[in-house]
Formats: structure tokens, C-alpha cells, sequence
């Protein structure tokens, strides 16, 4: 599965803005849709997002997007989802060396747990010839400091836990991201979110993972996230 593998730079300033961490119930149900708004939709015009698998021309699930830009995609369940499924901390290092991070110590609850965890759709229409879409938003607080929040949508065939810390590196900087995330059977939503500064004392960069109820309806091309973080 295609993740977010031509945007190295989404590795370091992924982040968000404002006040405490999210707190979100151990019981809160699994995630059914994934929805938003493509930003650089050609007014007027229609197309289609599909979340492509394993094997790129058996999309797992596909849905229409309106003439604004915007969908609202089903999350497939069944025996297509877990005929590509693998092993947890196979399907999260095969995520991380997409986002040019490594595993600095992983821990999965379950070691028999299975998952498959996507960060991308591939769009159609709209104006545009076929591209990756993620969920993603940038922030930048002058030409030295910058925030980034993203989604990503993790399936797991059990209940699991998966703490630990991964490592991104990008422009010779090393961001250490804590993972935190106890999953529900189904589909959840990731926030992956981290800021990176340089100040008088050098440069800083941090991050976390963790499980989300909150929507991103912000939906950019993987070109325009990696210029936006140039």
C-alpha cells in the first residue's frame, strides 16, 4: 500500500497548534469514513478517491468526490481487508520507512495482532490527472519554526497497544516521536503530530502519535505538502 512515500519532509515538522492532548475513551467505536475536501479541486468538475491495497488495481474502496471537491469514502472491512493484512510492527515499519522514520523501540500488546494502516487516496478528476491525497495541514510561525498536523487510519483485527518511539530524520535534523495508541477491532484515525524550531539554543523537534476522534478535512496533494514544508 502506497503511503506517504514522496514526502520525506512530512517526517520532521508534523505537528499541531493549541491546548492539551486529545483524551480519547478506550471504548470510543471504530472509525466507518473517511471524509474531507480536496483544496485544489477544479470547481465544477467530478471525479473519485479510492484507498488502493496491496495490490494497486484491486482498490479496496472507492467513492465519488462533488463538484466542491469534497467525499466521504466507506472503510471496507471483510475478508479484502484482512487477506492483506499483516503483522502490526510490519505494517507500521513499512510506514515509517515511507516517512523516512525508523523505529527507535516499538512494544505491541499482542504479538499476533494483525493490521493495515494507509495515510493516502489516490484522487481522480478534479481537473488533474491521478495523484496521491493526504489528510494534512500546515503552520508556520515565521521562517524558523513550523507545526504540522496529519492523519493516518490504522486497522487492527484485535484490541492492541503499541507505545515505544520512532525516530524522522529530514534536512539533518532527528525528531523523536512518542507512540501511544490502544486500538479498537476495525478501523482508527492516527494524529501524527510533531513541531520543529530553530532558536538561540539550536534546533528542536518533537512529536506524537497517538489515536484520534477529530477530523482533518484538509486534503492536499503530496506535492503540495512537501512545498509547503520547503
Amino acid at each position: 500500500m502506497r503511503k506517504l512515500g514522496a514526502l520525506t519532509a512530512l517526517s520532521l515538522l508534523l505537528a499541531s497548534c493549541g491546548g492539551g492532548p486529545e483524551r480519547v475513551p478506550d471504548n470510543a467505536p471504530a472509525e466507518t469514513t473517511v471524509s474531507g475536501r480536496i483544496q485544489t479541486w477544479q470547481s465544477g468538475t467530478s471525479g473519485s478517491v479510492a484507498l488502493t491495497g496491496l495490490l494497486p488495481l484491486v482498490p479496496l474502496a472507492s467513492a465519488p468526490v462533488d463538484a466542491a471537491g469534497s467525499f466521504r469514502l466507506t472503510l471496507p472491512t471483510g475478508p479484502l481487508v484482512e487477506a492483506q493484512t499483516r503483522s502490526i510492527p510490519e505494517t507500521l515499519e513499512q510506514g515509517l520507512s515511507d516517512l523516512n522514520c525508523t523505529s527507535a523501540g516499538l512494544t505491541v500488546s499482542d504479538p499476533a495482532a494483525r493490521g493495515l494502516l494507509f495515510f493516502t487516496l489516490r484522487a481522480e478528476g478534479g481537473g488533474a490527472g491521478a495523484r496521491e491525497v493526504a489528510a494534512a495541514s500546515l503552520t508556520r510561525s515565521g521562517p524558523l519554526s513550523a507545526s504540522f498536523d496529519a492523519r493516518a487510519w490504522l486497522y487492527t483485527d484485535r484490541v492492541v497497544t503499541v507505545t515505544g518511539r520512532i525516530n524522522c530524520r529530514v534536512a539533518g535534523l532527528t525528531a523523536p516521536i512518542t507512540v501511544n495508541v490502544k486500538t479498537v477491532p476495525g478501523w482508527i484515525k492516527l494524529k501524527i503530530s510533531a513541531t520543529g524550531s530553530y532558536g538561540f539554543g539550536g534546533p528542536s523537534a518533537s512529536g506524537t502519535v497517538t489515536r484520534t476522534l477529530t477530523d482533518l478535512n484538509t486534503w492536499l496533494t503530496l506535492a503540495e505538502v512537501g512545498q509547503a514544508l520547503q
